[in-house]
């Protein structure tokens, strides 16, 4: 008889690493409860290393209904994501909702804007100049500086 191989046991659970940057930055201070609570679960969206190059530009969605199962009220949810755009956590990508016949969620980006928060160069995304600034599908205020072949 042998031993029993105790690796998978020995394995850490998934996790969303938030760094301490991240935790002491004004940005984050000045976030609501709701919006604190629900960052981890933006951050972890991307299944994808934090350190890659692509992870800011990793695309994702999240609708209300997983919002819900995250425990956050689709009252509140709204609030969530309009909080995390203007502290500059997240970008939007593609507005879903009523524009694609409530067949589509809104689209998501994670990003560094945190970083600059109350600096002079902050630039503030909300929804509201998301309608503004809506080219072929995608915010043109929130773009990154890679081109994008499949949207043109």
């Amino acid at each position: 008889m042998g031993r029993k191989n105790n690796k998978q046991n020995l394995a850490l659970p998934p996790f969303v690493p938030m760094t301490f940057n991240m935790l002491n930055s004004q940005a984050y201070k000045d976030l609501t409860f709701a919006a604190r609570a629900m960052l981890p679960f933006f951050i972890g969206k991307p299944k994808k290393n934090i350190r890659d190059a692509s992870y800011l530009q990793a695309e994702f969605t999240f609708s209300y209904k997983e919002a819900v199962s995250c425990g956050c009220s689709t009252r509140t949810f709204l609030r969530v994501i309009e909080d995390l755009m203007r502290k500059g956590f997240i970008d939007p990508v593609d507005k879903g909702g009523l524009r694609g016949c409530k067949l589509s969620n809104n689209i998501f980006r994670n990003s560094d804007r945190w970083k600059q928060y109350g600096k002079t160069g902050f630039v503030q995304v909300e929804w509201k100049m998301f309608g503004l600034n809506f080219k072929n599908g995608h915010c043109t205020m929130a773009k990154s500086t890679v081109e994008r072949d499949d949207y043109a």
